[in-house]
């Protein structure tokens, strides 16, 4: 059985912490992200769903909260697809 590993995210003020449009899709790493892409002058993922043959499953908002079924997930999910910091505001 799997144990959920959570990291939750205190996103103050206006700052945006999303993945990248291009993240969406199977990846050589192993990693098969779906989610869906929002756009308003620029292109961003909030929820995402992630999994790996090998690792498991990613999924969540880093702008919320963002689940895997390890810690050894996540951070081989982060070390290939790290979110994006942007403003909001800037849109």
């Amino acid at each position: 059985m799997n144990q959920k590993f959570k990291i939750d995210f205190d996103i103050q003020g206006h700052e945006a912490h999303t993945l990248n449009p291009a993240c969406i899709g199977t990846h050589e790493d192993g990693w098969t992200i779906e989610g869906q892409i929002h756009d308003d002058y620029y292109k961003w993922v909030n929820y995402f769903e992630a999994s790996h043959p090998t690792h498991g499953r990613v999924w969540g908002d880093f702008e919320r909260t963002v689940f895997a079924t390890s810690k050894e997930a996540y951070n081989h999910f982060i070390e290939h697809h790290f979110p994006e910091s942007w403003d909001y505001w800037d849109i």
